[in-house]
């Protein structure tokens, strides 16, 4: 479960995440100056979805590649799916080639 987080959840939610706190920031700092009598007809706040939703699929395709590069077992490798044995249940694994 925590891997699934780190792989795909966080790397698609921490630019909203970042991005929502900058905005608190600024929009405390906006009220600030409209307390102290400045104007501020000048600042303009949107919400740039689309550069959110495409900061986070970058993200998540870095860390996939990064998964991939790092991780995993070589490529000579067979798999051997899981299987019942002796009343219990062998998880499926990776193993090396026999010749």
């Amino acid at each position: 479960m925590i891997r699934i987080l780190f792989t795909y959840v966080l790397p698609l939610v921490l630019p909203t995440i970042l991005y929502f706190t900058w905005m608190g920031w600024i929009r405390r700092k906006i009220s600030a100056l409209q307390k102290a009598g400045q104007d501020i007809d000048h600042i303009k706040i949107k919400t740039p979805w689309i550069r959110l939703v495409l900061a986070g699929v970058a993200l998540m395709t870095v860390s996939l590649v990064i998964i991939a590069v790092v991780g995993g077992s070589p490529a000579d490798s067979d798999y051997q799916p899981p299987r019942y044995e002796d009343g219990k249940i062998i998880p499926g694994e990776m193993t090396p080639k026999q010749n």
